[in-house]
């Protein structure tokens, strides 16, 4: 629905670490889009939703809709609250859509960390006073592609526990 480029990442490490990579090719990037291979708008309409509440000031989270061999299918709201409505208080957002001037809050990020990423960016623009809510009204589709899940720790769940180590030592 919008002109964008994707721009690829190799950094080793974790999904921060090609966060970093692109951040530091792209500093003055005018929306600066957090996704994964693995992560697909559901139709074209996804984007509208997001940049009405960026023109706001305020952190918009998606919804995202998990397909997960393990698990089956699975949906995360924007928030846990039940039946979030757009524009309801949210933690952190699965799917990081941020802003030209709010990347000097988030970036650099911790290397080496996978998961707890999306954490770690709320986190940081919390701290800088920008408020997170839910965004249902835009889909994206989380395919969980299961080929690189631990992120070079074997399994998702060995990468998880070393992570959320690491995010708790952040705090």
């Amino acid at each position: 629905c919008q002109p964008l480029i994707v721009v690829p990442a190799y950094r080793a490490g974790g999904w921060c670490d090609g966060l970093n990579e692109v951040w530091e090719k792209h500093p003055d990037a005018d929306l600066f889009i957090c996704g994964s291979d693995d992560m697909i708008p559901k139709d074209d309409n996804w984007l509208p939703p997001l940049l009405g509440f960026l023109e706001r000031g305020l952190y918009p989270a998606p919804k995202m809709e998990n397909y997960d061999p393990e698990r089956g299918y699975w949906e995360y709201p924007g928030t846990w609250e039940p039946d979030p409505q757009d524009g309801t208080p949210s933690k952190m957002s699965t799917f990081c859509v941020l802003k030209k001037e709010w990347l000097g809050h988030v970036f650099p990020l911790p290397t080496g960390l996978h998961y707890y990423g999306d954490d770690e960016i709320a986190n940081r623009l919390r701290k800088a006073g920008i408020s997170c809510v839910a965004c249902p009204s835009s889909v994206i589709v989380h395919n969980m592609d299961q080929r690189g899940r631990g992120a070079g720790l074997g399994s998702e769940e060995a990468r998880m526990m070393v992570d959320r180590e690491t995010y708790r030592s952040l705090r």
